[in-house]
């Protein structure tokens, strides 16, 4: 997939904006066809614009035409903005009139896709639900995707290498998603968690320092959260880190000692192509569901100095070293 470095594992207003229509060659296969991606979150958060960036370079060439409309409920997370964005989708989804629909993470499925696409003619790919989708009743006869899974064994197994308990702090904004993520490692993976979920940068920094002085790891999810500073954060985490801090988002990394991450543009490659079965005839109901399998590993190399962390050496030749 040409993604650098990535491993392939066994296992107020409601704003929607348009991102891009597509360029096209001279192939042009799916000329005329529509396709329309909903982001649960917004442009110029790392997570969503890893999925935009797969998305448009799968699409480039096809002749498809690509929309990608933001509900923003990570800068607006209550359930009565989500429904309302929720609504507005549904009205530009219904003057776009997509051939194909991409839903991308909890929100935009349970928004937009459960009460008003479920089970019609309009295909649907999902992808960044969490760990299971039948909660959402996927797949179904117009649904199937990619559900999304972290690697959060290898993460804690490099984590205690230098902890000095098995405590494991978890750090994130306070949405829908961080908190399903949380539930998953509580209870799936058996951790014994202290969770934290914050509204605004102040809030993050004091839990951050509360949450390493009572567990032995600690664990940073989404930087979601208002007034976010990147520069300031990096700062804060380099001064501040008193124990191993890990993540499995790429656009973390740079706050934490190790990162085992997710690439969103795996996720939204796969969902591009998967239309595109479609578009050639392929039944939804016939695609079964998967789960993403590439993973980038991330060291930092300030907060190891630090902390006088070493990492093996088979390690450091898979890893990207941030400076």
């Amino acid at each position: 997939m040409g993604f650098s470095k990535a491993i392939l594992l066994s296992t107020a207003l409601i704003s929607l904006s348009v991102m891009a229509a597509t360029t096209v060659s001279a192939d042009e296969k799916y000329k005329g066809k529509k396709i329309l991606m909903i982001d649960s979150y917004h442009q110029g958060y790392g997570w969503s614009d890893g999925l935009a960036e797969g998305a448009q370079k799968a699409v480039k060439g096809s002749g498809a035409e690509l929309k990608i409309i933001y509900l923003d409920t990570k800068n607006n997370p209550s359930e009565d903005f989500a429904v309302k964005a929720g609504e507005k989708a549904k009205s530009e989804i219904e003057a776009f009139k997509p051939d194909a629909i991409i839903s991308c993470d909890d929100n935009a499925a349970k928004h937009v896709i459960i009460p008003f696409y479920k089970g019609k003619s309009v295909p649907v790919v999902f992808c960044g639900i969490n760990w299971d989708a039948s909660a959402y009743g996927f797949p179904c006869s117009n649904v199937t995707g990619m559900v999304e899974v972290s690697l959060l064994p290898q993460l804690i197994d490099q984590m205690k290498k230098f902890a000095k308990g098995d405590k494991v702090g978890y750090l994130a904004g306070d949405v829908e998603t961080s908190r399903k993520e949380g539930y998953y490692y509580k209870n799936k993976f058996k951790l014994n968690l202290t969770e934290k979920y914050v509204h605004s940068f102040d809030e993050w920094k004091a839990a951050f320092l509360e949450l390493q002085n009572s567990n032995d790891m600690l664990i940073i999810d989404s930087t979601a959260v208002k007034d976010w500073d990147k520069e300031k954060a990096i700062a804060f985490v380099a001064e501040n880190t008193k124990v191993p801090t890990g993540s499995v988002l790429d656009f973390v990394a740079p706050y934490a000692l190790i990162s085992y991450t997710k690439i969103a543009q795996e996720q939204s490659d796969y969902s591009v192509k998967t239309v595109f079965q479609i578009f050639d005839g392929t039944a939804v109901a016939s695609i079964p569901i998967t789960q993403n399998k590439l993973a980038k590993v991330y060291i930092n190399a300030k907060i190891a100095k630090k902390l006088g962390s070493v990492f093996d050496i088979g390690l450091m030749k898979q890893a990207e070293v941030i400076k």
